[in-house]
């Protein structure tokens, strides 16, 4: 663990939070503790679930923050996402106060005044990660809502999904000896190389996990041959990439 900028208090406010809490929401379904980094961009979160199969890039703007003094060296603190996120849902409406000290300190300003505290975490499991340098072969634009009803859909015939891509058709096809289930999709804008048709098999309880359509409407899905699929989310202000190692590797190697 990187040694922490000592600070006695840093305090942030969102203005509207509901896409912020839905982020965190997403990530905690992936890891339970990791890094809120705040720097002069602000609010950065990268970790790996304890697997080592998926790996998370959230990106905050300072924008996004009705209060936010930009520090002038990164400041971190380590963070139980399963209890903060918990503390979050109880968050109906309002501008919202985090205050970060010996605890971390969430003031609800809706309707009804509402304060919960969360420990800090002095030694954090995850690391520092960086997103791996990746080439993908395919890139496609997709409504959420088509995205997670083929997904489910394949829930039907297995516990993996193959993703196809080839000029003018985006498929989500699974299938084990007795059954099968496929799904094309329009995409809405799509790019593949010139290599033909493009696929990846992966996990469908993880993808289940990194799908949602409480921070954008659309997604972009990047992957290759045998190779890790990307998704990435962006609205006003966030920035979500997941990435998710295939199936028919255990981990990302070296």
């Amino acid at each position: 663990m990187e040694t922490e900028t000592k600070i006695e208090k840093y305090s942030v406010t969102l203005a509207d939070a509901k896409k912020f809490i839905s982020s965190v929401g997403i990530i905690n379904k992936l890891v339970n503790e990791v890094v809120f980094r705040f720097t002069a961009e602000g609010l950065n979160i990268t970790a790996m679930d304890a697997a080592n199969i998926a790996m998370i890039s959230f990106d905050y703007s300072k924008e996004g923050f009705l209060n936010y003094e930009a520090p002038t060296e990164e400041v971190k603190f380590g963070v139980d996402l399963t209890k903060l996120s918990a503390a979050f849902r109880r968050l109906k409406d309002g501008a919202v106060v985090i205050d970060f000290a010996d605890r971390i300190t969430v003031n609800g300003q809706g309707k009804l005044k509402k304060k919960f505290t969360v420990p800090i975490l002095t030694d954090p499991e995850e690391e520092r990660k960086k997103m791996p340098p990746l080439e993908f072969k395919a890139a496609v634009r997709v409504k959420v809502d088509d995205l997670s009803e083929a997904i489910e859909d394949a829930t039907l015939a297995g516990e993996s999904v193959m993703l196809s891509c080839e000029k003018g058709k985006f498929s989500l096809i699974a299938e084990t000896e007795i059954n099968s289930a496929s799904t094309d999709i329009t995409a809405i804008e799509e790019v593949i190389s010139p290599e033909g048709v493009i696929r990846g098999k992966y996990s469908i309880e993880y993808l289940q996990k990194m799908v949602t359509t409480k921070i954008a409407d659309e997604a972009t899905i990047r992957f290759g041959n045998e190779y890790p699929v990307k998704i990435e989310y962006a609205s006003e202000n966030i920035k979500l990439s997941i990435i998710l190692a295939p199936r028919v590797s255990n981990d990302w190697g070296e």
